[in-house]
């Protein structure tokens, strides 16, 4: 076991002494908050004369003072800190262990006490402060294994709280965003070719081809939160008419994570001259998004309940828009389609349909705050054909 000789300038000194058998019967101790272990001083046969040898190595040739330390090490600077500084606020009182008390060690410290004058008991220390001239001796002083960790400032904490808290915002907001409204078991049958329609999964997105060669396509924006499948009745519809149509699939069902995902199903079709997008709710305003980037691109936009975010200019974006919505809208904030109509070319139409709602657009079940339709699903699909078909014209 390595022996520290603590000195008078502060620094440590380590000695070895041969054949040192001090109790190992370690009790931890706080020494100016440092923590450590310390042997516990239990007389057994030749301690006192091993200790006695410890302290004389260490002694030797030392000046100035010292200590000799029952409990923690505490050299002369160290004791100036904790004269100095035990009123502070971030100051801990060490933590002494009520093992023997320096009385019981005169037959140990004797010699060394009667060599020196005027000694001074530190009892709240644990610890001996010997005169100029002697110095100091700690015995069995190991890091300890159960040293507690560094409490981290107040600002590092708060600053792992807020991170933590932010952690389980974004985690939520995913798993939220990744549990969307599912389709319905006729736009799981809608995603099966025949009829006069081949469908299938592309790196594009869910296409609907008709029957022949076509020129003419539509790019679908589904809405916020839900399966972009759920538009499959819509899109069979459309492609029974002609129309190539891409349902595009948005990164965590929300397309404004990607609102020019467009430009994939456009790239994936050259062959298709004359391009139209479509876009349901939170879709229909990223189309917008989409379409103000990229003017004379698209010849037509058609929204679902939807409108243009504040400031998309689509004036000269697109030749014409045709805005469809229900009265029986509970997601529609109608005051909004009002007041971005002058965002929209100036040739751009507007159809409210009786007993229309939100949800009937996709095929996904009831939504959230939406109204209950009094039309049937394909009497409120029909007014987004004829939308389709005034603004992009018949597919050929």
């Amino acid at each position: 076991m390595t022996h520290h000789a603590v000195v008078a300038d502060g620094r440590v000194r380590e000695q070895e002494h041969a054949g040192c058998r001090c109790l190992m019967d370690g009790v931890a101790f706080y020494a100016l908050g440092a923590r450590r272990r310390v042997a516990a001083m239990r007389p057994h046969a030749g301690f006192e004369e091993e200790l006695l040898g410890m302290a004389r190595c260490a002694i030797h040739g030392v000046a100035g003072e010292g200590h000799v330390a029952l409990g923690p090490a505490i050299g002369r600077r160290s004791a100036e800190k904790h004269q100095q500084g035990a009123q502070r606020e971030n100051y801990r009182t060490p933590e002494m262990h009520p093992a023997p008390s320096l009385a019981m060690h005169e037959s140990v410290f004797g010699p060394i006490l009667e060599a020196s004058t005027a000694p001074h008991i530190h009892q709240d220390l644990g610890m001996l402060n010997l005169p100029r001239g002697t110095g100091a001796i700690t015995v069995a002083i190991e890091p300890s294994t159960t040293a507690p960790r560094k409490r981290l400032p107040l600002y590092a904490r708060i600053l792992l709280a807020l991170g933590g808290l932010a952690l389980l915002v974004v985690l939520g907001f995913v798993i939220w965003a990744k549990t969307p409204l599912s389709p319905a078991p006729d736009a799981l049958a809608a995603l099966e070719s025949g009829g006069g329609v081949t469908v299938t999964r592309t790196s594009a997105g869910w296409e609907f081809a008709p029957e022949g060669d076509t020129t003419t396509g539509i790019v679908f924006y589904p809405g916020g939160r839900v399966d972009a499948r759920s538009y499959a009745p819509l899109a069979r519809l459309f492609a029974e008419r002609g129309y190539l149509v891409v349902i595009t699939p948005v990164t965590l069902n929300l397309a404004v994570m990607s609102p020019n995902v467009g430009d994939r199903a456009r790239e994936a079709h050259p062959e298709i001259e004359r391009w139209g997008i479509v876009g349901h709710s939170l879709g229909g305003a990223m189309a917008a998004t989409h379409v103000a980037a990229r003017p004379g691109e698209y010849e037509a936009l058609v929204f679902l309940a939807a409108y243009p975010p504040d400031g998309t200019d689509l004036t000269q974006a697109v030749p014409i828009v045709a805005s469809v919505y229900g009265d029986r809208d509970g997601g529609l904030k109608l005051e909004k389609v009002e007041s971005t109509k002058v965002l929209l070319p100036p040739d751009s139409t507007f159809t409210e349909i009786p007993g229309a709602n939100h949800a009937q657009w996709g095929s996904y079940g009831p939504q959230p705050g939406d109204l209950p339709a009094t039309i049937d699903p394909a009497a409120q699909l029909k007014y987004a054909i004829d939308a389709i078909e005034r603004t992009l014209g018949p597919a050929r």
